[in-house]
């Protein structure tokens, strides 16, 4: 879902982390017990455990950039009413051009951003899983209006994404609540399935 923030709508991102994701299911009752059932039958079934699996490891990701016009000397911009214009929560990290992490804080509805001279570009992204950026004001900051010589916004979007933390969580259960699990998934007892996730970099 992309848009323009005219419509007025819509971490450590590098936690968000892109996975190439093997999933390995063993159905044993329906190789032992039933071999005669239908190939369609356990391909269906595969095909749904994968689905809530990838649906409990995902969330939504907003990512927003926005464009200083005139920076000042200033190592900090506050962006008035950021959160106001896009509607996103506190649940956000900040990064330059470069893909650097950036300090930033909320105060009030205003987006407090630590930066270099030279960061002309910023984007922001917010997901549930990130902690909350509020905090106090930064200062001394150059404040900023959305539009004209102040700031603008580029493209807003909002997606699903795989999050380690998700993963964690969802391999913890697995571990230590299995069968509530297999009946959260849909396994029916008897059935037995395991899963496995790779780092896209090895």
């Amino acid at each position: 879902m992309e848009k323009k923030l005219s419509q007025r709508k819509g971490s450590h991102v590098g936690i968000v982390l892109s996975f190439v994701i093997f999933i390995t299911f063993i159905i044993f009752i329906y190789i032992i017990v039933q071999p005669t059932i239908k190939l369609d039958d356990r391909q269906n079934f595969l095909e749904h455990i994968e689905g809530e699996i990838i649906e409990r490891v995902s969330t939504d990701l907003t990512s927003i950039s926005v464009t200083i016009d005139k920076p000042g000397s200033q190592t900090c911009v506050e962006l008035i009413d950021f959160f106001i214009i896009t509607g996103i929560s506190d649940r956000a990290i900040v990064k330059n051009d470069a893909g650097s992490i950036l300090q930033a804080s909320k105060n009030g509805n205003s987006l407090f951003v630590s930066k270099n001279s030279n960061d002309f570009f910023l984007k922001i992204h917010e997901s549930e899983e990130f902690a909350g950026a509020s905090g106090n004001a930064i200062s001394p900051c150059q404040s900023l209006n959305e539009g004209g010589s102040g700031y603008n916004f580029g493209f807003v979007k909002t997606n699903k994404q795989i999050f380690e933390t998700k993963i964690i969580k969802l391999i913890n259960d697995y571990k230590n609540d299995y069968e509530t699990l297999k009946g959260v998934l849909g396994v029916a007892p008897g059935d037995e399935f395991g899963f496995s996730f790779t780092y896209s970099d090895g």
